[in-house]
């Protein structure tokens, strides 16, 4: 099997991802509930972080893990990023949402990646479920810190906390 990099991954067409080497397209986004969960996520994010002089929430943005892994985070809460192509920190945090048939990659694939460089929280978002779960990194393992849905939950950043009403997040209303 071909080990592809950085410079291979950027000439492509279409959303993809690399992992040690081995692309990994990202589908389209079919369904209309998905990109409403994502975009009030991303929406009620900003608004945590919009005091933090260093903070920054970014949907679907490369992170270059290395030459051969690069990832693109359905958003990502980054502080004291350089302005650049791509991420070159680990997130403080990462958001994905759930697809249906690739609930693996997520739970799996994904977890340990950002369990293994340094991500300190992961939220997976069913929008079908309207559940939320948060893990935080705790001696270099995610911890379940909950489950929510009506929920509001503080995260401790660097020298921030982002106050997130996960009902917003999950909220049909235009």
């Amino acid at each position: 099997m071909e080990c592809y990099t950085y410079d291979d991954y950027i000439e492509w067409d279409g959303r993809w991802e690399l992992i040690d080497g081995a692309p990994i397209p990202i589908p389209p986004v079919q369904s209309k509930e998905h990109r409403k969960v994502c975009l009030n996520a991303l929406v009620e994010f900003e608004e945590g972080v919009k005091n933090c002089d260093l903070c920054l929430a970014v949907g679907s943005a490369d992170w270059k893990i290395s030459n051969d892994t690069v990832v693109r985070p359905e958003i990502s809460v980054i502080c004291d990023e350089p302005n650049g192509a791509y991420i070159t920190k680990p997130p403080k945090l990462i958001i994905e949402i759930l697809e249906e048939g690739r609930e693996d990659y997520y739970q799996n694939i994904k977890f340990d990646l950002y369990k293994n460089n340094g991500v300190r929280y992961y939220i997976l978002l069913n929008y079908k479920e309207k559940i939320a779960e948060a893990f935080k990194l705790v001696d270099k393992e995610y911890k379940k810190c909950g489950r929510f849905s009506e929920e509001k939950y503080s995260f401790e950043l660097d020298r921030c906390w982002v106050n997130i009403d996960f009902s917003k997040i999950f909220s049909q209303d235009d």
